[in-house]
């Protein structure tokens, strides 16, 4: 419990913390409320995670996803396996914890108040505000203590990466050299040598295309074809199927009452503050409770209570006239909270002591605790349980239904989802199955399979498992060169044109000298000109499209030696260099800043990486409840 945060929230010490101390630190709600039986999901070395952290992460991740994608968040979370990437992440996160309590790193409380504080979640007019922290840990059904746990657990794998990456530093020659790679441009003129004029000036031969049709025998394989039958089962179909016992309903409402179907009773109060030190003399004591005792007779009396507030109060929270906002009974300090709920809205209470001083305390609103009803939260609850349940029955039937239908038949696993068979045409790596798209991942599957054996596609569960049997199996064969000769002829003929072209660009570019027989070469063939500009990290270049060689040989002309060629493959640029410049750019600096940035962010990943890699390899990690984590 971090108590300078929680029953020293104004003081002067926390003033001061947040005038020295700058962190940079993101709010993570993955801790939240700890549970005593905590049911183990992984051992991490000596140290567990539980179901209840896993569910807590994973929940918040995908009310996250839910505000920003709505309905279809469910379906992304499947698509991209977030269930994985939560456990991956905090299993990564333990390694990292573990590493660095066995070197001793400490994370003091001042840190993880400076951390909290700093927030910009809990700041009101740049300054901390504790009625805004109680309230934003409530809406998220934190408390304080869990939260500041979290916090000091981030703080301190944040101190270990800090530590391993410590002597990072990315040197100015490397910021040069990237900053010129990425910004210098050439700008070139070019044209193709096309293959096309050489149209009925080559011709084809029995020996050429004997010679091609040996040499690409593969492209003239008539591969494996198979006939199937098959039925698809996808996540929505097992759903439907779930069943789902009261006393699992009730169970799940029981376990998960307080954290999620319970809204605690919210009191908003304003208060009056003089504050007190500790230690403070009787004098001290009796002088305050005189002051605020006129205060709280003009109050009674009928006079503003937020005016006075801003008139009297020693509190930050004077400028809002003492309001303080909704909170719950843990939220205060014990006896600020006795006696703010013993009021009705609208009462104001006496002089109540506390730890800060004197308060006079307003009640200006209530919002009574309420607990969801099963009944209230059975939908919810019965759209969670089901979901669990057909993750897990589906990837169970995956396994299980290939070995039934070997068994059973096709048609009898099928008549138990209620599911009609369908029988394919002949597939193979090119074909398109209607409703499943290509067939290339399922021929993967099926090549080097007989007639009569069964098997599964898997596929995104949202889309459904293909579950098959082999009906059909049409071994590969060579075709021969006569049934592929027009194919066969029409690859020579566009070879030789092709070669041509290179030919002839290789001829000509030894002859070219000057920027004006360069363009006289262009019109006498009648090519088009076309003018580029590209830095040297440029994917697509403007009027070639992707070709790395073209971008290559660009880069290596200069002003002594402006024309050069290109040749990818069989096809063939003449160019000329016009231009070589990095842009004058007015925010230079902030660029370079970039740069550094993004270089440091790329050593840092790798350093990390390895490091991850490294505590995995020497660290036993352990699925305790693997049924749970079965759709990872």
């Amino acid at each position: 419990m971090i108590t300078a945060i929680r029953n020293h929230a104004q003081s002067w010490l926390i003033k001061v913390l947040l005038g020295l101390i700058s962190i940079t630190f993101v709010v993570s709600f993955s801790i939240g409320r700890f549970t005593a039986d905590r049911l183990v999901l992984v051992r991490v070395g000596p140290n567990e995670i539980s179901v209840n952290e896993f569910n807590r992460e994973y929940e918040q991740e995908l009310d996250a996803l839910r505000q920003r994608f709505g309905e279809n968040a469910d379906a992304m979370a499947l698509q991209f396996n977030l269930r994985k990437q939560v456990f991956d992440r905090l299993v990564n996160r333990q390694l990292v914890l573990n590493a660095a309590r066995e070197q001793g790193q400490v994370v003091t409380d001042e840190e993880v108040s400076a951390a909290i504080t700093s927030q910009p979640n809990f700041r009101i007019d740049d300054r901390f505000d504790h009625a805004t922290y109680l309230s934003v840990l409530a809406q998220n059904r934190l408390t304080p203590e869990g939260f500041e746990e979290s916090t000091r657990r981030d703080l301190q794998a944040e101190k270990y990466q800090r530590n391993l990456l410590a002597g990072l530093v990315v040197g100015k020659g490397e910021v040069d050299q990237r900053y010129r790679i990425e910004n210098e441009k050439v700008v070139v003129e070019a044209f193709q040598m096309a293959p096309e004029a050489f149209k009925g000036k080559v011709a084809s031969d029995a020996e050429a295309e004997q010679a091609y049709y040996d040499a690409n025998k593969r492209d003239f394989m008539q591969p494996d074809r198979f006939k199937l039958r098959y039925f698809v089962l996808s996540l929505a179909q097992v759903e439907a199927n779930v069943k789902l016992k009261e006393r699992a309903i009730q169970r799940y409402y029981e376990r998960y009452q307080d954290e999620r179907f319970t809204t605690p009773m919210q009191v908003r109060a304003s208060h009056i503050l003089k504050k007190l030190p500790k230690g403070a003399l009787a004098e001290q004591e009796t002088k305050a409770r005189a002051e605020l005792t006129e205060v709280l007779k003009k109050a009674k009396q009928g006079a503003d209570f937020a005016a006075l507030a801003r008139k009297h109060s020693e509190d930050v929270s004077k400028d809002k006239g003492g309001d303080l906002g909704y909170f719950v009974l843990e939220d205060m300090l014990p006896e600020f909270a006795e006696a703010a709920f013993a009021l009705e809205r609208g009462e104001m209470s006496g002089i109540v002591r506390t730890d800060f001083g004197l308060h006079v305390i307003k009640v200006t609103g209530v919002k009574p605790g309420v607990t969801k009803s099963l009944q209230d939260a059975r939908p919810e609850i019965e759209k969670t349980l089901r979901n669990l349940r057909a993750e897990r029955k589906l990837n169970l039937e995956a396994e299980r239904l290939p070995r039934r239908i070997a068994k059973e038949g096709i048609e009898a696993v099928a008549e138990g989802w209620k599911l009609e068979p369908v029988t394919s045409g002949w597939i193979d790596a090119t074909g398109v199955l209607k409703k499943l798209g290509s067939t290339r991942g399922l021929y993967g599957q099926l090549r080097n399979r007989s007639t009569g054996e069964s098997g599964v596609w898997r596929r995104n569960p949202l889309q459904g498992h293909v579950f098959y049997r082999i009906l059909q199996k049409k071994d590969a064969f060579q075709r021969p060169l006569d049934d592929v000769r027009k194919q066969v002829t029409e690859k020579v003929l566009a070879a030789r044109m092709a070669d041509a072209a290179v030919e002839e660009a290789k001829a000509a570019f030894k002859q070219l000298t000057t920027y004006k027989a360069f363009k006289a070469e262009a019109r006498k063939r009648g090519l088009k000109i076309v003018t580029s500009e590209f830095t040297s990290v440029d994917t697509s270049i403007p009027e070639v499209g992707l070709n790395r060689e073209f971008l290559s040989a660009a880069f290596r002309l200069t002003a002594d030696e402006p024309i050069g060629l290109s040749i990818n493959g069989k096809t063939a640029h003449l160019m000329y260099l016009k231009k070589r410049h990095i842009p004058n750019a007015n925010n230079e600096k902030d660029i370079r800043e970039q740069i550094t940035a993004r270089i440091e962010a790329e050593w840092a990943q790798y350093f990390l990486q390895t490091e991850l890699d490294r505590l995995k390899a020497e660290t036993e990690i352990e699925v305790v409840t693997p049924e749970l984590v079965s759709s990872l």
